[in-house]
């Protein structure tokens, strides 16, 4: 016994709302009670119902004959009751199954619970099995079968009303379903009447003939018929059909409430119109303030009464009026406008061939004027051609010296090249010397450190020279003899050591004679190093006096170059006045033209005028 099957058995719980033992004490229908009294209500006649309720036998077929749970083994009786407890939970749905097992176990004190197998085994036998006859079903069904017919006239009685078996029409058995079919129908079509009263109330409450209001209101009514319906229905076909029926309903009334809608809206956005119209364009044209409008500026003006109706204007017809607005009434109005301005068109056109005539006299004016001034032009441009021509020749002899000037300074810049190259061979030639200076002051060191030992020599030999001759003086008188061989010595070496210091001296005097010689020739090189530093300062004056010539040439260049310019710039402003008178040319040719068509158009309108007055 699964939810499903629970729920089929809803019509048990919904007769303790229209079936009582005992008259209601109180006038509240039951439709109308809240949910607190229509449960203490379904309480109380759920009991008083009870002993005239018939027993209850819930029988399931193709189910198994061994029936467990947890393990324990179940009779049918005792999972019948296990079925019928309240499931937790606290949906809406799962309160309403608990409910009806509520009403169930209160209203069915008798009840059993019967289980029989399948009728066939064969699939194609079982879709068939109310056509079987007891021989083609199975024996095991056809004996539980005999058994449950008995059970059933054992348990049923037939039901009396005081002491008479009630019966339906025509004696049938009375039959639950059709009394349940009828309750639905009543009930769903009392929701659908609520229903529809809620709806009309809700659309009648709009005021506004703006499209979205009207459509939210509708959806606001829509939503409200439809929770209406939904909370004092029932289930059922009826329901079905009544709530496809309230939604047709709800549309149709939607389709006529959006007609008058634009009825309405019509009639608002003509009288907007009129008024608007009237107000802002047939006003100022009757006043002629329109009269020289023209492109922007009456676009402009026909703005204004664009946006007042759009702002004045409402409801879902705002559009549709204003297009068949401005097909019918605004043609005729723009028609009126064009009336005025032909009229005010045909009068500027006599003026403006006043104007033109005027103008053509003082173009013919301006002509011979320009005529004059052009002369007078061509007068002054031959005379500046010219001087541009001499000043041209000026130029180019200016130009041929300053390149003359330029090869010039090419060559004393080769020149000075040359005179730098010899300069650098003479500083190699000085730094040489200086080289062979510095070895010749070096030899002379060498010499005099030798000239200055040989002296010491010279002083030492002296020395001991004296020291013998004071030694012989001592010993003289003593050992004359014995020492003459000695003192003969003695002289002899001294004459060796004179010839010695003789030699040396010769050796000297030939040192000091190189060395007269490397300063002379140091004298020879600082007197070339310094003519050698005259021709440099001398070169430096010809380059500074060629730069100064040079700078001369380019400040001469630039008073060319500057006088150029204001001969170009004055070229240019001959030419630009020649621009000029040709553009008062092209301006005199315009004119003429523009006169000339004057004339057409006049010739032209003159014409028109003549043909239209010959056809009237």
């Amino acid at each position: 016994m699964k939810a499903p099957s629970t729920g089929t058995l809803f019509l048990v719980s919904e007769l303790t709302k229209h079936v009582c033992v005992n008259q209601n004490t109180s006038d509240q229908a039951p439709s109308t009670m809240s949910m607190m009294d229509e449960m203490e209500l379904i309480t109380s006649s759920e009991a008083d119902l009870a002993p005239h309720f018939p027993p209850f036998v819930w029988l399931l077929r193709d189910f198994l004959l061994d029936i467990q749970e947890n393990g324990v083994q179940l009779t049918p009786d005792e999972y019948l009751e296990r079925s019928l407890q309240a499931r937790d939970g606290t949906s809406k749905r799962v309160e309403e199954r608990n409910r009806i097992r509520q009403s169930i176990r209160t209203l069915f004190t008798q009840r059993q619970c019967l289980t029989i197998i399948r009728p066939a085994l064969d699939e194609d036998k079982l879709r068939n099995a109310s056509t079987l006859s007891n021989d083609e079903l199975r024996p095991e069904f056809v004996a539980q079968m005999a058994i449950i017919r008995e059970k059933l006239f054992n348990v049923a009685r037939p039901k009396r009303i005081l002491n008479q078996v009630i019966d339906g029409p025509s004696g049938a058995i009375p039959d639950i379903r059709a009394a349940w079919d009828y309750v639905s129908k009543v009930t769903c079509e009392t929701a659908y009447y609520h229903a529809l009263e809620k709806y009309k109330e809700i659309i009648g409450s709009n005021t506004s003939m703006a499209q979205h209001d009207f459509e939210r209101t509708y959806k606001e009514a829509q939503d409200a018929a439809l929770v209406v319906f939904k909370k004092e229905s029932v289930e059922g076909e009826a329901r079905k059909i009544c709530f496809q029926n309230l939604k047709q309903a709800i549309a149709q009334d939607r389709a006529l409430q959006i007609n008058a809608l634009q009825q309405k809206s019509s009639e608002y956005c003509n009288a907007v119109l009129a008024r608007l119209s009237h107000q802002l364009i047939k006003n100022p044209i009757e006043n002629g303030e329109w009269d020289d409008a023209k492109g922007i500026s009456l676009v402009n003006r026909l703005s204004v009464f664009f946006c007042a109706y759009d702002t004045d204007g409402d409801g879902p017809s705002k559009t549709k009026i204003l297009v068949q607005f401005m097909k019918g009434d605004m043609l005729a109005i723009l028609e009126l406008l064009f009336v005025r301005m032909t009229n005010r068109h045909n009068s500027l056109m006599e003026s403006t061939k006043n104007t033109a005539d005027e103008t053509i006299r003082e173009g013919e004016k301006s002509r011979r004027l320009l005529e004059q001034e052009c002369h007078k032009f061509q007068m002054e441009t031959a005379r500046l051609n010219g001087i541009v021509s001499t000043m041209e020749e000026k130029l180019d002899n200016a130009f041929a010296n300053s390149n003359q000037m330029k090869s010039d300074f090419i060559q004393l810049q080769e020149n000075f090249r040359i005179m730098e190259e010899k300069l650098h061979v003479l500083k190699e030639e000085l730094d040489e010397s200086k080289m062979h200076l510095a070895l010749n002051l070096n030899d002379k060191a060498k010499l005099e450190s030798l000239l200055e030992y040989s002296q010491q020599s010279l002083h030492q030999a002296i020395a001991e020279k004296d020291a013998c001759h004071f030694n012989l003086r001592a010993q003289l008188t003593e050992e004359r003899s014995e020492r003459m061989k000695e003192r003969e010595n003695s002289i002899s070496n001294i004459a060796k050591q004179a010839a010695e210091l003789h030699s040396l001296k010769k050796t000297l005097k030939l040192r000091c004679t190189e060395l007269e010689e490397t300063l002379h020739q140091k004298e020879l090189f600082t007197k070339e190093k310094d003519l050698l530093t005259i021709k440099v300062g001398h070169l430096l004056e010809v380059h500074e006096d060629i730069s100064g010539q040079l700078k001369a040439m380019i400040e001469s260049q630039d008073v060319i170059s500057d006088e150029k310019e204001r001969l170009e710039g004055r070229c240019e402003r001959l030419e630009e006045q020649l621009g000029n008178m040709s553009v008062h040319a092209a301006v005199e040719n315009v004119l003429e033209k523009c006169c000339f068509h004057v004339a057409k158009q006049f010739e032209v309108d003159k014409a028109r005028t003549i043909i239209s007055c010959r056809c009237f």
